[in-house]
């Protein structure tokens, strides 16, 4: 019997040893899998995600700051897709885009609408590279907010754009040095107006499907080198944007893309444009 068995055992043995090696799997990197420019990986099919919205969503709220968060959480991981659904988002700052983050909506659902302004002069002069500022009448500004510094002489980029960083009494510090000196004598003040989404030199990004309310009826103006209601520099925008009651402009770029955009009570501006270069498109059309 023991004779009979040990052949019958060698079979099996051989058996299961060649049936491994047929089902070996090729882990290889294929042909056409190349590492991608600035990583040490090849692309991925699976990238990160993470949904926002009024509720069933991943992070649930209303605001820039829920917005914020998935943005910054997704650009930690090196990129991925931001889903906003449906719904009005009210925003005091910002929604500062990050780099290979694409924030995506629900087309003509995802509104992300400016709060009203407040403003008032500044108490004392504030000079350049300060990185606080001292109100007449603080009432409405809140830390976190979105601010612009100005007076009569600081057009253009001599506008600070900044956040509100912290509070004493009337005096705030924000998170940029200021630009110029803005002085008493020139009706210096302070607003809470800013760019409803913004993107300072950054690769990679992208915005869909979005609706921008700038709410110009209750928001002072801002000038078009600081503000708009997108304001981009290096990045990508790409798909079908509309845009109410707000500026667009166009940064100042070789690398910018703008298709489909459809606008609504806007202007809209383009600035330089002769720089931007032959291989790059800007389809917009405007309606009234």
């Amino acid at each position: 019997m023991k004779k009979t068995l040990l052949p019958i055992c060698s079979i099996l043995l051989l058996t299961v040893f060649v049936s491994q090696a047929s089902e070996t799997v090729d882990f290889s990197p294929k042909p056409e899998e190349q590492q991608l420019p600035r990583a040490m990986h090849s692309e991925m099919k699976e990238r990160p995600s993470i949904t926002v919205g009024p509720s069933d969503a991943d992070l649930i709220g209303t605001d820039h700051r829920v917005l914020q968060s998935a943005v910054d959480y997704i650009a930690g991981l090196g990129g991925g897709i931001v889903k906003i659904q449906a719904g009005e988002y009210m925003m005091r700052d910002s929604l500062h885009l990050r780099a290979n983050v694409t924030v995506t909506g629900e087309k003509g659902k995802t509104i992300l609408r400016k709060t009203a302004s407040v403003s008032s002069p500044l108490a004392i002069d504030g000079d350049y590279g300060e990185e606080q500022i001292t109100l007449e009448n603080p009432d409405g500004f809140q830390v976190g907010d979105g601010v612009a510094i100005m007076d009569d002489q600081s057009g253009g980029f001599h506008t600070t754009v900044a956040r509100i960083t912290g509070r004493n009494g009337n005096t705030f510090s924000i998170s940029n040095p200021l630009m110029s000196d803005y002085m008493i004598h020139r009706k210096a003040h302070a607003a809470t107006v800013f760019p409803v989404v913004s993107g300072y030199h950054i690769e990679g990004a992208q915005v869909e499907n979005l609706t921008i309310d700038g709410d110009k009826e209750n928001n002072i103006p801002l000038n078009g080198c600081r503000g708009a209601g997108i304001f981009p520099l290096p990045w990508i925008w790409n798909d079908y944007q509309r845009l109410r009651g707000s500026k667009l402009q166009r940064g100042w770029n070789q690398f910018s893309t703008i298709q489909r955009c459809a606008s609504h009570r806007m202007r809209f501006e383009r600035q330089r444009v002769s720089r931007i270069a032959p291989r790059q498109r800007l389809a917009a059309s405007h309606h009234s």
